[in-house]
Order: C-alpha cells, then sequence, then structure tokens
C-alpha cells in the first residue's frame, strides 16, 4: 500500500507540472579603491525587492563610485523562481557599498537596465527576495556609497530558492494517467468488497 501511495504522489505532483527545485549557490565580490569608476550609483530608498512583485527601479544618485561585479547566478530551471538573495560584508564595509541585481549583465552607464532588485539599504548583513527568469541567470554590481572610501570591500552572495516560484501547469497526460490509475484502483475495490 505504502508504494502506491508514493507512486500515486510522484505521478501527481509530475502530472500538474510542480518545477524542480532549482540549487542554492554562492559567489564572492569584492570592489577596491582601484575598481573603475561610474558616474552615478543606485539609490537606497528602504525598500527590499520581494517576489511579490518586481521593485521598481529606484533611480540613482549622481557621485563617482567604484563597482565589481560578480560571477554569474544561475537558474537552471525551466520554471521562473522566486529566489532569496543574502549579502554579508564586514562591519566596516556594511554602510559603504551597496549591492544590486542586474538579470544577465550589468551596464555602468544605465543603471536600470536588466535591474533586477536589491535591499534597499546596506548594512553588514541584507537580504531581498526576487524572480530570477527560467534558464536565467544574476549578476551582482557591487558599488562603494561613497566617493572617497577608504578600504577595499568583498561581499558574500548566497542565494536560495523559495517554492514553488509559479502557479503550475497541469500536464493533461499525465492527468489522465493519473484518472486512470484512478479508475484502475477503484475497480479493484468494488472487487474485493463484492467477495
Amino acid at each position: 500500500m505504502q508504494a502506491k501511495t508514493s507512486l500515486l504522489a510522484l505521478i501527481f505532483s509530475t502530472a500538474i507540472g510542480f518545477p524542480t527545485a532549482a540549487s542554492a549557490a554562492s559567489t564572492t565580490v569584492t570592489v577596491t579603491l582601484a575598481s573603475p569608476t561610474m558616474t552615478a550609483r543606485v539609490l537606497r530608498n528602504g525598500v527590499a525587492s520581494d517576489c511579490s512583485a518586481a521593485k521598481a527601479f529606484p533611480g540613482t544618485i549622481t557621485s563617482t563610485v567604484g563597482y565589481a561585479v560578480s560571477s554569474a547566478l544561475a537558474n537552471t530551471s525551466s520554471q521562473p523562481v522566486c529566489t532569496l538573495f543574502t549579502l554579508t560584508t564586514s562591519a566596516s564595509c556594511g554602510t559603504n557599498v551597496f549591492a544590486t541585481a542586474y538579470v544577465g549583465s550589468f551596464n555602468p552607464a544605465n543603471l536600470a537596465a536588466n535591474y533586477l532588485g536589491d535591499a534597499g539599504g546596506s548594512s553588514a548583513t541584507s537580504s531581498f527576495a526576487a524572480i530570477v527568469p527560467a534558464n536565467g541567470s544574476v549578476v551582482i554590481a557591487l558599488s562603494y556609497t561613497t566617493p572617497t572610501p577608504t578600504e577595499d570591500c568583498t561581499m558574500s552572495i548566497s542565494t536560495q530558492p523559495v517554492l514553488p516560484p509559479t502557479v503550475p501547469a497541469l500536464d493533461l497526460r499525465l492527468l489522465s494517467l493519473l484518472g486512470l490509475l484512478l479508475a484502475a484502483m477503484s475497480c479493484i475495490r468494488l472487487q474485493r468488497a463484492q467477495r
């Protein structure tokens, strides 16, 4: 009976299309006193991104600051995935850097292009969530918040998928198979009950 229940659960979850879990990932990014500069930075508006709705680009502040870009973090799932981003840096760098997520790539000349989200503020530890597109990648741009930084700053970024990312889609073939399997089990039970 246990095997039948497990088989039914597997068929049902596959039939309604629950996505497979995307993997957790991590990377680091370091902005240094010798990093390239850009002429504006993203505004810290105090609102952290979440998966309920895409956060509007918060705007920019004119200031020449150094920046660095992380390696890409990939969503290898065929479904969009709500992803929690956890950002950690040293206490001395906490308010001196700001991290912003971008889909695919970062363009320092157009900070609104490919914008995905941010934590809304700077601290030694912060987090935010955003929906990463199916088979998409995200890079984190780390910038100084002051034009006169005094130290190099490294930020660790970890991601954790928050499932389910979307409303599951029905696979009619597997749903039909589930229906046939349930009908066959009902027939077997009726036959046993009549004995």
